[in-house]
């Protein structure tokens, strides 16, 4: 996976679905979005960051690539590369129509509103995995270790 490369990942912003049971074995399908790998940081496990929109529902879904060398092969398999774990917001204070931040008696901030920076954090595969290895709850699930990226 590299610096700028399209990614997909999976989800149920807001507990929503797609549909499509009649075609997925009874199960829902998930929503898809994409975003481009703007930085991968290494130190007690990896973290990709991705330039995306997150929205709530989407923590725990897979991000999906496809390998640079098989983009034009129709036979070409996409790989995970890891777990969204959050999406950042920050808290800017409100302001008036001027652009100035509406203050109480004692100069603090009448409130808050959330902003989305677009900026989706994900957990390399490899880290979900040791995690889940260590903490084993439910059924024992089938891996094909070639569909892991190796961090």
């Amino acid at each position: 996976m590299l610096y700028g490369q399209p990614v997909f990942f999976l989800g149920f912003p807001f507990g929503l679905d797609s549909g499509g049971e009649q075609i997925n074995r009874g199960l829902p399908l998930p929503f898809v979005k994409t975003g481009i790998v703007s930085a991968v940081i290494s130190e007690n496990s990896t973290e990709i960051y991705i330039d995306a929109h997150g929205n709530q529902g989407f923590s725990g879904g897979p991000v999906v690539f496809m390998p640079n060398n098989q983009s034009r092969n129709q036979n070409a398999k996409y790989k995970v590369a890891g777990v969204v774990v959050h999406y950042p917001v920050r808290h800017i204070p409100i302001v008036n129509e001027c652009g100035d931040i509406i203050v109480d008696n004692h100069g603090e901030p009448i409130g808050y509103t959330p902003e989305n920076p677009g900026i989706v954090v994900a957990v390399g595969i490899r880290h979900a995995t040791d995690l889940i290895d260590t903490n084993p709850i439910g059924f024992k699930l089938l891996v094909d270790q070639n569909n892991l990226v190796k961090e």
